[in-house]
């Protein structure tokens, strides 16, 4: 039985055409990429809603466990729809959430970077820099001036926006 579905699959594949045979192997491996990176939605969608699911799971219940499962699933979410913001930022706030700061700043700056003026990652970027005066260790003033000068920073965007 497995034989048979070999052979029928192979018998549905598009044979090589004179044309494809003088293409360089550059070129074919420029259309390869291109064609797995090309954006699949109905994946992206699928597994942002598992991750919403577990980040809901985190919420209701408690289960904090589930957090990885979440961020694996915005990641395999992203890797399906590269160019949505909207999943980044999901990503994002998700870090926050767990308390992985860095990693929400690092893919807020990742947005701002396709994207200027994209109002939601000023936003986010915006409140993690105010919750992060409080939680500066107390030797000086100069680090909460530059994180209040960042915080400022990105509220001067929104407005501008």
């Amino acid at each position: 039985m497995l034989s048979f579905l070999a052979v029928v699959a192979a018998a549905q594949s598009k044979p090589a055409s004179p044309a494809d045979k003088d293409k360089p192997a550059d070129s074919k491996a420029a259309q390869s990429t291109a064609a797995s990176r090309k954006t699949d939605r109905a994946a992206a969608y699928y597994h942002y809603t598992l991750a919403h699911m577990y980040e809901e799971q985190i919420t209701i219940y408690g289960r904090s466990e589930l957090a990885n499962k979440a961020m694996d699933e915005y990641r395999l979410a992203i890797e399906a729809d590269p160019s949505s913001e909207f999943l980044t930022s999901a990503l994002a706030e998700l870090y926050v959430k767990t308390g992985r700061i860095r990693d929400a700043v690092l893919e807020a700056q990742d947005i701002l970077k396709r994207d200027p003026t994209n109002l939601e990652a000023h936003k986010l970027l915006g409140r993690i820099y105010l919750r992060s005066l409080g939680d500066l260790p107390g030797n000086g003033n100069n680090g909460s001036d530059n994180v209040l000068k960042l915080a400022i920073e990105q509220y001067e965007q929104i407005v501008k926006i």
